[in-house]
């Protein structure tokens, strides 16, 4: 019975006992996917705060083109700022840190978070940066709850997507 009612959900959400199944993952992701990613409320995260320590992702859009090298040395600028006291003031490097740079987090949710997040964010009209990290959620939610993940509709980030 609980297999024929996943099987038949449609565009539902997962019953409410997924939301005693428990689940965090720690994310490495640059922290323009983080602030989208953040705002899921039914989520507990723990954030460092945004560094220039992990380095950044140059977007797919952006590889390989003319202005590809133009943006890693607007990027590589904040490395110029290593040794300013404005580096060590946690505050003000918020403000100075491009949103390209990597930022580490964990998020904490249960399995109902996980589809929800997971079958919004991998939607092909999102951002490509968010999108992966959701499918990765998904991979691993996957390999911890293989029984319980096998309803979920995550789309694999294969393209950088249609934006309208």
């Amino acid at each position: 019975m609980f297999k024929s009612h996943m099987d038949a959900r449609g565009k539902r959400g997962v019953p409410r006992v997924f939301r005693k199944v428990p689940i965090s993952f720690e994310i490495m992701m640059d922290y323009g996917a983080y602030r989208d990613l953040q705002r899921h409320r039914r989520c507990e995260i723990f954030a460092e705060p945004l560094t220039a320590n992990y380095g950044y992702l140059v977007p797919d859009d952006i590889v390989g083109t003319d202005i590809e090298g133009e943006y890693r040395e607007t990027m590589d600028l904040v490395d110029s700022y290593r040794d300013e006291s404005v580096m060590h003031d946690p505050e003000l490097l918020q403000y100075l840190v491009p949103l390209g740079y990597l930022h580490r987090s964990v998020f904490s949710m249960d399995l109902a978070e996980v589809y929800y997040i997971t079958e919004l964010r991998t939607q092909p009209q999102g951002h490509i940066s968010y999108r992966r990290v959701a499918y990765e959620m998904f991979r691993k939610a996957v390999a911890v709850h293989p029984g319980l993940m096998q309803w979920c509709r995550a789309i694999e980030p294969a393209a950088i997507g249609v934006h309208a």
